[in-house]
């Protein structure tokens, strides 16, 4: 491929992402605790959500997480329920809506932690705050390994 043609191709991808809405930030990672688990400083988080790579037992897994209006932080797995199983059962961030990659689901981001069943993250549902951070232990993630099995590809 010339240069010309690899210019013209990059300027159209950054011109589709740019009109698409989809906001390309970096996931973030969190910090390991002590006890091997996550720990996301709490000033790290708003009402827009964040992505958090972690991992257990060499497992790539992803949590999404915000605080709501009030301050309370709320967590999720990034991998869908009902498309699990899929390399392409994740959430990316689109016109202010998590969009699951595999089935185009939108679900918004008001319902990250609150929502279970149906085409959604699943909640992290034992995490622990003490006003300056959020922590998932180890255990709490090993438990949810499995989902992340296939996750974006992953062998």
């Amino acid at each position: 491929m010339s240069r010309k043609h690899w210019l013209m191709g990059a300027a159209l991808h950054a011109a589709l992402v740019t009109l698409s809405g989809c906001q390309a930030k970096a996931p973030q990672t969190g910090e390991v605790s002590a006890a091997g688990g996550l720990s996301i400083a709490l000033d790290q988080l708003s009402e827009t959500p964040q992505f958090f790579d972690c991992e257990s037992g060499g497992v790539a897994m992803q949590i999404v997480a915000l605080k709501d209006g009030d301050g309370t932080p709320r967590l999720a797995y990034n991998t869908c329920q009902v498309c699990a199983g899929s390399p392409y059962a994740y959430f990316e961030l689109m016109n202010g809506y998590l969009v699951c990659q595999n089935c185009g689901n939108a679900f918004a981001p008001s319902a990250v932690g609150r929502v279970s069943g149906g085409c959604n993250p699943r909640p992290v549902e034992a995490y622990e705050a003490d006003g300056a951070s959020v922590s998932v232990s180890e255990a709490t993630l090993a438990a949810a390994a499995p989902m992340f099995k296939n996750w974006k590809g992953a062998q």
